[in-house]
């Protein structure tokens, strides 16, 4: 046997690792490599031997593969083969080649063997790696779906809280209110004083106006549809609109609300409308948890633009509840919250609206000495107006423009559609001042109906009816021949909506054009009456005007619109111009140019030519002289 492992070893000189099957009809033995036996600890004499130390799946593959060698079905063959040696197992690929002696019936097996153990367990070890990271990975999916269901589960939850009271809160003060009504005729049947009733009712109004703003505001900020419109204000002006919209409530609760301005500028470059919902939000607020004392509003000039603070004497915040107060439809716990309604909004749009404005807003409160808000917001600061005389121009303006629609040669025949009495009968209140015949419609279809049996000279519509649409309606009168209807001289359209999203979200097509103009609930004398007199009497006066000559003629109809976009554009560019912002001044300038060239006004577009040339820096004397040439030829013009 020994010179037989001789012969082998010099055969397999080059590797280490190899063993031998010997097999004859006498006797199967195996011959194993120094190396291998050294491995393996002891000596290997038979095959059962060698196959004791193996792997239970190893022992099939090596009986398959020797026995398919021996029978003559392969001639060479791999195999892998594992060794437990002393509970370590070692793992070799064995390539196997079969031989036969031609002097004797001894058939040879030998193999050449790999040492993969190492490999082995790498990928063992990346097997189990991977194993567990799969394992990891859906844990965490499962941990992450759990904590979305909580969450989806707690919104559910805060929602459905919050539609519950928004549905008591809603119909309470409309209970209240036909109550009210109820009391105020009584009284007036009686001859009794109402106005008591009135001031509650005004104040209801108010307050249900607040929660609807609220949820508006919202609904904008959550669905990113909310615009900031930048313009030139006063501080004053700021103070005493956030003042005039938080009055009614403040009295009601008989909390005084003092507002103090430390400012060095008194205009700033900001969006009015959403810094005073900012203000008015907190102040509420702050009304609403003060019993006793007030609510202390400071406005002052920070570094980086307006620094306000809010300052209540009322109940404070717990700390557990600051952690909660800018999260929607939350409502602090409060011996006044069931005092005065609100939405659980009007904190979390503060937060929202403060920073799609760039700012900041922090919080202080002691639990029963009061609480503070700060809120620090960029702005620039603004190029004040010329001081004028605008309120009592204003008023002047709204005098005159009633007394010249009564004196009308022929009172006014009037259709008002809308689905609410209430907004028909406040509306022909407006239109019996000035002498107008009025007929109602309740829906769509009574008022195209309306429309085809009579002339009326002007139809107002809402937008939003049952049956048909005031969209639809104001589409087939447009459609109608001018000459079936020669008395109309306006189709107006009412709408609760105030932007064109919140149209679209009503399910409408917005098309602006349709409509002569568009008159934004709630209805007041003076938006009724500004435009009446813009179609009939600016109209009129407006076709002896120079202007009139140079238009094409089928665009004089248009002028009054013509007229009033050249005015905002001529405003802007002096407040732009003075404001030194070159970019708003070249696209408002840029729009004006193609409005001129439209109507055909050569001598002013020749001017905004030649100013569209100049530069901003090294231009300036020029740029002035030009923007006096171009309003004077305007009213000149007009």
């Amino acid at each position: 046997m020994k010179s037989i492992k001789n012969d082998i070893s010099r055969f397999f000189y080059k590797n280490g690792l190899w063993w031998c099957l010997h097999y004859n009809r006498k006797f199967a033995a195996i011959t194993l490599s120094d190396e291998l036996e050294s491995r393996i600890g002891a000596a290997v004499i038979t095959s059962d031997d060698f196959m004791s130390y193996m792997e239970p799946e190893s022992v099939h593959h090596f009986m398959t593969h020797t026995q398919a060698l021996l029978e003559g079905k392969q001639s060479h063959t791999q195999f892998l083969t594992g060794l437990n040696i002393d509970g370590d197992v070692v793992w070799l690929v064995n390539d196997l080649r079969h031989q036969k002696n031609s002097n004797s019936d001894t058939e040879v097996i030998c193999a050449s063997c790999i040492d993969i153990s190492r490999m082995y367990k790498l990928e063992e070890r990346l097997i189990a790696s991977h194993s567990d990271l799969i394992i990891e990975r859906l844990q965490e999916k499962e941990r992450r779906s759990q904590q979305e269901n909580a969450l989806l589960h707690d919104l559910y939850k805060s929602q459905t809280k919050f539609l519950a009271m928004l549905s008591h809160e809603l119909r309470t003060p409309l209970m209240g209110m036909s109550s009210l009504i109820g009391v105020a005729k009584q009284n007036q049947d009686n001859g009794l004083p109402v106005d008591e009733q009135l001031q509650i009712m005004k104040l209801t109004v108010d307050q249900l106006n607040f929660l609807i703003n609220d949820i508006l505001t919202y609904s904008q900020t959550e669905s990113e549809h909310i615009q900031i419109n930048p313009s030139t204000f006063t501080v004053d002006e700021m103070a005493e609109y956030v003042t005039h919209l938080t009055k009614s409530i403040a009295n009601d609760k008989k909390v005084t609300v003092s507002v103090a301005k430390k400012t060095r500028s008194c205009c700033f470059y900001g969006d009015l409308l959403r810094v005073s919902q900012i203000l008015v939000n907190l102040i509420v607020n702050a009304i609403k948890f003060t019993h006793e004392g007030g609510v202390f509003v400071e406005i002052e000039e920070s570094k980086i633009g307006l620094q306000f603070s809010i300052t209540d004497s009322g109940e404070g915040i717990d700390k557990e509840q600051l952690q909660n107060i800018f999260e929607p439809f939350k409502q602090l716990e409060s011996k006044g919250s069931q005092q005065y309604f609100g939405s659980g909004l009007g904190l979390p749009i503060v937060k929202r609206l403060v920073e799609l404005l760039g700012g900041t807003i922090d919080v202080e409160s002691i639990k029963g000495v009061g609480t503070k808000f700060t809120v620090d917001l960029p702005m620039e600061e603004g190029v004040c107006a010329e001081p004028d005389d605008q309120s009592s121009a204003d008023i002047e303006s709204r005098i005159e423009h009633k007394q010249k629609l009564i004196e009308l040669k022929e009172p006014l025949s009037v259709l008002i559609a809308d689905d609410s009495i209430i907004n028909r009968k406040v509306l022909e209140l407006f239109l019996h001042e000035i002498n107008c015949e009025v007929e109602h419609a309740e829906d769509g279809n009574q008022a195209w109906q309306k429309f085809l049996e009579k002339d009326f000279d002007i139809v107002f519509l809402d937008i939003q009816m049952p049956e048909m649409d005031g969209m639809e309606v104001c589409r087939k009168i447009r459609e109608l021949d001018h000459g079936l209807k020669p008395k109309l001289k306006g189709v107006y359209a009412l709408t609760a909506a105030h932007t064109e999203d919140e149209i679209s979200k009503l399910g409408l097509e917005v098309d602006k054009t349709l409509f002569d103009a568009w008159i934004e609930k709630p209805i007041s004398q003076d938006k009724v009456f500004g435009v009446l007199y813009k179609e009939l009497i600016a109209r009129e006066e407006l076709s002896k005007a120079p202007l009139t000559k140079l238009v094409p003629d089928s665009l004089v109809h248009l002028l009054p619109q013509f007229i009033e976009s050249t005015s905002n554009d001529l405003m802007k560019l002096e407040v732009l111009w003075k404001e030194k912002d070159e970019a708003q001044f070249r696209q408002v300038s840029h729009s004006l140019k193609g409005n001129l060239m439209l109507f055909e006004v050569e001598e002013m577009l020749a001017l905004i030519k030649r100013m569209e040339k100049l530069s901003f820096e090294a231009d300036k004397e020029e740029l002035d002289e030009l923007l006096l040439q171009i309003n004077r030829i305007y009213r000149s013009l007009y």
